[in-house]
């Protein structure tokens, strides 16, 4: 049984996919396993480049396109490493991240999930900066409220972890926002605060070319964690019927983030309330909008007992600057 399993699905061929299976098997913890998901693309063992005969690597191959979460479970069913390392099939893993990670996995067995940095680069492979992340464990747990703090193909968790919170359907292409705010819910985190991978950012990757799909998976996360957290029940099937018309083609981000504010509204999540208005805020210039989102904003803090302060500034500056929060 390897120690590592890095799992990895695409429903695409692309010129990127060679660079990250040459990555992983260029690591210097050399026990690992890479399990590729073929999420319908009709892959070949040549279309991995000269890695594609490593006898670590492993296709699990599906007859068509399921999507995100039904790719990455059955990676994680395939996975037989006491470890599960996340990677895309665009992003090239830096030579010792696995060692450095299960380092830290192993020196403290309480800790579920550990997290890196990541550099962001281009199409070429150029280095463009860095991408946004929270190291620390507190800062990553607060911001998780709103948004992902960690940069999800630098993840590694122990596997029973994994298979504990394995992917939801309903999350689409935001599954991942999903899983770790759950994960962060019941397992101590770990950040390690220097770089673990190139993130690769193309007009093809999924956060640009299906940016309503993966907005109205957020929201739809955001909601199922304050009704989960206030102990309630998340009602999945209700959260299935908003944001999207009756064919599920996600809406306009304006009119998903002015529905989910006025059901988080109605429901008492004024926290989330006050996020999504200034989210409302952000990607419109209808004045209807701008007064709509004031109008949940000021709702919101007349409805709270305590914390007004607090809503006010989330609504006015971000979470970043309204919790003190530190990107690394």
């Amino acid at each position: 049984m390897p120690l590592v399993s890095v799992i990895m699905a695409t429903h695409q061929r692309t010129p990127y996919l060679p660079l990250a299976v040459r990555s992983v098997l260029a690591q210097t913890l050399a026990d690992f396993e890479l399990v590729l998901v073929d999420d319908g693309a009709g892959l070949s063992t040549a279309d991995l480049g000269p890695g594609g005969d490593d006898p670590r690597v492993r296709m699990v191959c599906l007859p068509q396109n399921q999507g995100i979460p039904a790719g990455h479970n059955a990676a994680v069913a395939a996975a037989t490493g006491e470890f599960v390392a996340f990677l895309d099939a665009d992003d090239v893993c830096l030579p010792d991240r696995l060692e450095r990670q299960v380092s830290v996995l192993r020196a403290d067995p309480s800790v579920g999930l550990c997290s890196g940095l990541a550099k962001a680069i281009d199409e070429t492979g150029g280095v463009t900066g860095r991408v946004f992340s929270l190291i620390d464990p507190a800062q990553q747990r607060r911001f998780s409220t709103f948004d992902m703090p960690v940069v999800c193909p630098t993840m590694c968790a122990r596997a029973e972890f994994v298979r504990r919170h394995l992917y939801r359907e309903l999350f689409t292409s935001a599954s991942d926002f999903d899983f770790f705010v759950r994960v962060a819910e019941s397992e101590r985190l770990a950040g390690i605060a220097e770089p673990l991978l190139h993130y690769r950012c193309h007009d093809a990757q999924i956060t640009r070319a299906r940016r309503r799909d993966q907005v109205l998976g957020a929201n739809r996360a955001r909601l199922a964690t304050q009704r989960r957290r206030a102990g309630v029940a998340e009602d999945l099937t209700d959260l299935a019927r908003m944001g999207c018309d009756d064919a599920g083609e996600p809406w306009s981000l304006g009119a998903q983030y002015r529905c989910f504010a006025d059901a988080s509204l109605r429901e008492g999540h004024g926290l989330l309330a006050t996020y999504l208005a200034r989210k409302l805020v952000s990607v419109s210039r209808r004045p209807a909008d701008w007064l709509h989102a004031s109008h949940v904003a000021s709702q919101a803090c007349r409805g709270a007992s305590t914390g007004r302060v607090e809503l006010m500034r989330l609504f006015l500056t971000g979470p970043l600057r309204t919790y003190g929060l530190r990107p690394a």
